[in-house]
Order: structure tokens, then C-alpha cells, then sequence
């Protein structure tokens, strides 16, 4: 019961955001002038920095400045 009660209330808070989210964040919200990259995550919001995926990506951009496999320095 608890998980379809969690499932309802996040789904409610989705609709109050416009556009993509996360629950928490709109997909436009999280984008800033100037910046290099940007990456859409299909991951909950209180979750998504224990995701492997999630963490593969920041090391790859921290180390290369991109999300490229294989970036051309």
C-alpha cells in the first residue's frame, strides 16, 4: 500500500510542475545559461545520484568536459 500511495502523490506533484520533471525539478528549470552539456535522467529525484548511470556520467564529465564516450581533447 505504501508504494501506490508514494506513486499517487508523486504523480500529483509531476502535475503541478509544467513540462518534464523529476517530481521536484522541471527539465527547463535545470538548465542555465552558458552551460557546456546537458543530459536529461529518467530517475526520481531523492534517487538520482545513487544511480550508476548517474554517477558514470559525472566522472565522465568532470574528467573530459563532456559526456562522450570519447571526447576530442
Amino acid at each position: 500500500m505504501r508504494s501506490s500511495t508514494w506513486a499517487t502523490r508523486r504523480e500529483s506533484l509531476r502535475a503541478m510542475i509544467p513540462g518534464r520533471s523529476d517530481g521536484k525539478v522541471s527539465v527547463e528549470s535545470a538548465k542555465v545559461e552558458g552551460m557546456k552539456a546537458f543530459k536529461v535522467i529518467h530517475a526520481a529525484h531523492p534517487v538520482i545520484m545513487n544511480q550508476p548511470g548517474v554517477i558514470k556520467d559525472v566522472v565522465q564529465f568532470l574528467k573530459f568536459g563532456s559526456f562522450d564516450a570519447n571526447p576530442s581533447i
